[in-house]
């Protein structure tokens, strides 16, 4: 697993998930850009904060977690009430060209989106009934049986059945945090406690 907890201010955030770096790569995340006290963690409940507009965080390498078979993914995400926002808000994206292998989102504030991309793009929606208060999503894909879930809260929101396929992945893709594999599509607001995992069991504990 991949886990980034935000605990302390800093341009470089740990894995915090037990893998050791392999072949000179590791998956620390750098804030992009680093230096603006509105990032301060201890002032926002040691809380990635951003901006909305330029900062973000990623991983140049990615090879960790690379599964194509079986995925979850999770964060924590609280909405800044400050105007303007995107229409879309990221809050994490993987890979890169022309569609990301997976992300999830927040389109006009409140419906939540979770997107893999295989031979075809999968998507799953639910509503979030207050973005401007914490609230807690675990998404969930597994290639074998084409399930795609979204759990909002510790409840499961929603759940469909697609074509069973293979997530599209590299072995290269960046992890981005906070905004869209192409650098557009910024988070306003605080997020925290992101995991990545290479399967489906997590949501169950």
């Amino acid at each position: 697993a991949l886990s980034y907890k935000f605990d302390v201010y800093g341009s470089q955030f740990a894995d915090e998930g037990g893998f050791e770096p392999n072949a000179g790569n590791n998956t620390d995340i750098t804030l992009i850009p680093y230096g603006n006290n509105v990032h301060q963690m201890s002032s926002y409940n040691s809380s990635l904060v951003l901006d909305g507009t330029t900062a973000y965080c990623l991983a140049p390498t990615f090879t960790k977690i690379n599964s194509t078979t079986f995925l979850t993914a999770e964060a924590w995400f609280k909405l800044s009430n400050i105007s303007p926002r995107d229409q879309f808000q990221t809050i994490l994206s993987k890979g890169g060209h022309s569609n990301a292998s997976y992300s999830l989102f927040l389109e006009d504030d409140t419906l939540l989106n979770f997107v893999v991309t295989t031979d075809n793009i999968y998507v799953v929606k639910t509503t979030v009934i207050n973005p401007f208060a914490w609230n807690h999503v675990a998404a969930t894909y597994n290639a074998v049986s084409g399930k795609m879930k979204l759990y909002l809260n510790g409840e499961l929101a929603v759940s469909i059945d697609n074509t069973p396929a293979q997530i599209i992945s590299s072995d290269i893709d960046t992890l981005y945090i906070g905004a869209a594999y192409n650098r557009t599509e910024k988070f306003k607001g605080q997020l925290d406690e992101i995991r990545i995992w290479g399967s489906t069991e997590r949501t169950k504990e």
